[in-house]
């Protein structure tokens, strides 16, 4: 039986002010746990405790974890609208890609179009029932993309489309992405502007491929409620990580390192109450900014001894997370040496009252308990 996630107050609030649309998120993701109507929001962040640190795959998904060179893989499932929509944004017009939709419906081949300042929008939809069966009551779908000749693909989206029926969520289950000419995750799987939309199922993102000229990943994941493991996030060249992964409340497991030009940390790691690990930021050396605040599993954040954090106050707001007086002295310890009072917040953490507030003072930060 899988663990329950987790929903606060501040997801309806913030998110979507819908408690059918967050109670669609949990039971698509773990239908052993009931959310009745009327369960009140407030109650879920004492679920957290039983939550544990490391995604479990459904054995009988449809297996992506190996999945072809230059390619893009995910699955999808028959539930809600049962239709796949995306947009692949090519380096060069009249470039090409195939696209096999996995339900034994003929290849299609896409072209980038001038029209589309190098992109092509492909959408498809499935019958029920005509997938692979899992345990969870639907049928799956796996999808595989692949560029032609020397095409490269340079971005990804899902988009979903105003002809599509149904509520503004795509069942997306799994993404696998190996190619290795990516330069934008921007809105990967949100769409924040009419029709809104987000991959309410999506639980697992692996990115096989080098994600090295990636200079851009705001908004990639926000609002995926059901994401628990993202992994392969090497970025050694990306600027901007604004609103990542707001409000990933089942987000448990995450490989993001070597951000190394990274300066926007603005609500990256906002509210994802069911993370239990150590964020190590210790790479992010050009940092403006870093927002943890109501990671409630949270057990540490560390950031660089060289980041300037010259973004708005506070700079550092772990506010409402689970570090202990250990984790927030750890991250003391790792602040750089600052002289334009840059503030620390940590209202709420679990070892705010008994921190060392002065090995940061120490160092010119003001400290918010």
């Amino acid at each position: 039986m899988n663990n329950p996630r987790v929903i606060d107050q501040s997801v309806i609030t913030a998110a979507i002010n819908d408690l059918d649309g967050i109670q669609q998120a949990i039971t698509a993701r773990d239908q052993n746990v009931a959310v009745p109507n009327g369960t009140p929001v407030s109650q879920y962040p004492a679920k957290i405790a039983s939550i544990g640190t490391n995604w479990i795959r459904p054995a009988d998904w449809i297996p992506i974890d190996t999945v072809d060179a230059n390619s893009i893989t995910f699955t999808v499932a028959d539930s809600g609208n049962m239709t796949a929509a995306f947009v692949l944004t090519f380096l060069a017009t009249g470039a090409q890609a195939t696209i096999d939709w996995g339900d034994g419906t003929p290849l299609v081949t896409t072209t980038a179009t001038t029209a589309a300042n190098g992109a092509s929008s492909q959408s498809h939809t499935y019958t029920k029932g005509a997938g692979k069966l899992c345990s969870r009551g639907y049928t799956t779908f796996k999808v595989v993309i692949k560029p032609v000749g020397t095409a490269t693909i340079t971005k990804f989206i899902f988009q979903w489309l105003p002809t599509f029926v149904g509520p503004p969520c795509m069942s997306i289950l799994e993404v696998n992405v190996n190619v290795g000419t990516l330069t934008n995750l921007d809105y990967m799987c949100y769409k924040s502007t009419s029709p809104a939309f987000n991959c309410y199922m999506l639980e697992n993102v692996k990115f096989s491929g080098s994600l090295a000229n990636v200079t851009s990943a705001q908004y990639s994941f926000q609002y995926c409620y059901a994401l628990a493991k993202v992994t392969g996030l090497n970025m050694p060249a990306c600027v901007n990580l604004y609103d990542m992964f707001y409000s990933c409340a089942s987000l448990r497991e995450l490989d993001i390192s070597n951000l190394l030009a990274a300066t926007t940390f603005t609500m990256t790691f906002y509210s994802m109450y069911s993370f239990g690990n150590i964020i190590d930021m210790s790479s992010a050396s050009h940092a403006t900014n870093m927002n943890c605040y109501g990671n409630y599993n949270l057990k540490g954040l560390l950031v660089s001894n060289q980041a300037p954090f010259t973004g708005s106050a506070p700079q550092i707001d772990v506010g409402y997370t689970g570090m202990d007086a250990a984790a927030l002295n750890a991250l003391f310890t790792s602040l750089p040496n600052v002289t334009a009072g840059q503030t620390l917040k940590m209202t709420g953490s679990v070892g705010a009252a008994t921190a060392t507030t002065s090995i940061a003072t120490a160092k010119g930060w003001s400290v918010t308990a």
